[in-house]
């Protein structure tokens, strides 16, 4: 069963009862809010705890004015293959279409002349776009830094990959495989640098240990636990 209702600083939050579901949960997806409740919540309860996590909830929400005609987005900023988005009122899109051309270094969002770019349905659309532009460049942007900030560490996994995770950054498998998410080029340079050495950490120390702190803090020239909270604070441009 699914119900929807609007919340003055969320917007439209659609509800779903689901049986062996044992609390409440509240998620981003597609430019919307979906929150999972188990079938003996209680509504009260449930408003209370929204509004105890709403300032968590809103840092997910994309920067407004982030698609703008007169601004453009940067994945890699400071990477040797920066790729650069830009959004156009264009006589290629309908009317109500959005559309994006990707190309070696920049990708060119298209928007309908009919379209509003602030609206946040349209902000879900572009984000997913400029999430699978981010999949197809990430490659070329976050491997090389990874691959030498593994060397200056004296310690490199057995492969790097590239994921579409969009909550989880990076992983180290026990094999010592480390994915970067595709999202890391949304990062400033040293947050980039934060995630692949929090990788890197792990493969000396496969939890979260003090050990594992001291070993990223080292790497990252005592900066681990600032980069930590900035991380927290960064105002993303794209849906998470």
């Amino acid at each position: 069963m699914k119900n929807t209702f609007v919340d003055n600083d969320l917007g439209e939050v659609t509800v779903t009862v689901r049986r062996g579901t044992s609390r409440a949960s509240i998620r981003r997806r597609n430019g919307r809010w979906w929150l999972i409740l188990p079938p003996e919540a209680d509504a009260q309860a449930v408003f209370s705890w929204i509004e105890e996590i709403k300032p968590r909830l809103l840092k997910k929400l994309p920067g407004k004015g982030l698609f703008s005609f007169d601004r453009a987005i940067i994945m890699g900023e400071g990477s040797r293959s920066p790729h650069r988005v830009t959004f156009v009122r264009s006589a290629r899109a309908a009317a109500s279409e959005v559309f994006a051309s990707v190309g070696s270094s920049e990708t060119i969002v298209h928007v309908g002349s009919g379209v509003d770019i602030e609206d946040s349905d349209v902000q879900g659309r572009i984000s997913r776009m400029l999430a699978a532009v981010a999949y197809k460049v990430a490659l070329y942007i976050l491997l090389p830094r990874a691959r030498e900030i593994a060397e200056a560490v004296g310690d490199a996994p057995a492969a790097w990959e590239i994921s579409r995770g969009h909550h989880t950054l990076g992983r180290c498998s026990s094999r010592r495989v480390i994915a970067l998410s595709c999202m890391c080029v949304f990062l400033t340079p040293e947050l980039r640098d934060y995630i692949v050495c929090h990788e890197l950490a792990h493969l000396r120390e496969m939890n979260h240990s003090p050990r594992f702190h001291a070993i990223c803090d080292t790497y990252l020239q005592g900066r681990e636990k600032s980069l930590a909270l900035a991380l927290t604070r960064f105002p993303w441009p794209v849906d998470r």
